[in-house]
């Protein structure tokens, strides 16, 4: 194709480019682009066409994407031989590395796609498509942020309180089972002991969801009979600490022996928490 069909072609996608994007700053020229334009319209009306000339080129931004603040576009440079051979495209982004190559790869992918002919407004579409992805992508991030931030902050005004139970059970013999039990305890911080054997029977303390967590775990696993006999919520006031209402000094989940109920009973009513140990037993006193 001749340079005059090529030049009338590359003038052609920049007034489309203008008609499509009439926003002040949106299809944008420097001081040397305006002159190489106007140059090349003036040339083009001559009658004497001269075969060369400055290689036309610009910038488009997406006045209304933006990512992390600022518009994100692209620019330009229509070799002389363009829509024959492919245009120089760079990416401007003021967003992350992640962003910006992701910007580039769909707007290289656009030209690819598009070889020999004109591909600009089509840049420009896969620019604008991939920025609001991005955008929405940041928003979602976002979103889920301050949904998380906001639960944390709703869980952290809670009035904390100190949680009890007693727990019976027809046996705990699995010794798997009595694994969970311990680290359970641990990982919650709960204060308390575990009688094994026929019948089976836990006492423990600690934070009211810890508590309440314990429990939802135990019931997950498979129990020929499982109770919870008794439990206690005791909230505290404002500054006081959890430590200070326990009435057992471990935060874990002590394995007593199987015979061990009456050292059980024992320890129970040295924490004055007899009357914990004897619902689990339903013994009234």
């Amino acid at each position: 194709m001749n340079d005059v069909s090529l030049l009338q072609r590359q003038l052609d996608e920049i007034d489309a480019l203008l008609a499509t994007f009439p926003e002040s700053g949106a299809a944008s020229f420097t001081p040397a682009e305006q002159s190489v334009l106007e140059a090349s319209r003036r040339r083009l009306d001559s009658a004497a066409f001269a075969s060369y000339q400055s290689q036309l080129s610009g910038s488009v931004s997406l006045l209304d994407v933006q990512l992390e603040g600022s518009p994100v576009g692209v620019h330009y440079t229509l070799p002389h031989d363009y829509p024959d051979c492919a245009p120089r495209i760079q990416v401007h982004c003021a967003a992350g590395r992640h962003a910006h190559e992701q910007l580039t790869h769909a707007v290289q992918q656009a030209v690819q796609q598009n070889s020999g002919t004109e591909c600009l407004l089509l840049v420009v579409d896969a620019l604008q498509e991939e920025a609001l992805k991005l955008q929405q992508d940041a928003q979602d991030h976002a979103d889920a942020e301050s949904i998380a931030s906001q639960e944390q902050l709703d869980l952290n005004s809670r009035p904390i309180q100190l949680g009890r139970r007693s727990i019976w059970f027809h046996h705990i013999k699995s010794l798997t089972k009595r694994k969970h039990i311990l680290a359970w305890g641990k990982e919650l911080k709960l204060g308390g002991y575990s009688k094994p054997g026929y019948p089976g029977v836990i006492i423990c303390e600690g934070a009211e969801e810890d508590a309440a967590e314990f429990v939802h775990r135990l019931r997950e696993l498979r129990w020929k009979a499982m109770a919870v006999r008794g439990e206690e919520q005791i909230p505290l006031q404002e500054g006081q600490k959890l430590d200070s209402a326990r009435r057992f000094s471990s935060h874990q989940i002590t394995e007593l022996d199987e015979g061990g109920m009456s050292e059980l009973a024992s320890i129970c009513k040295t924490a004055e928490l007899e009357q914990l140990f004897l619902t689990a037993m339903k013994i009234t006193k």
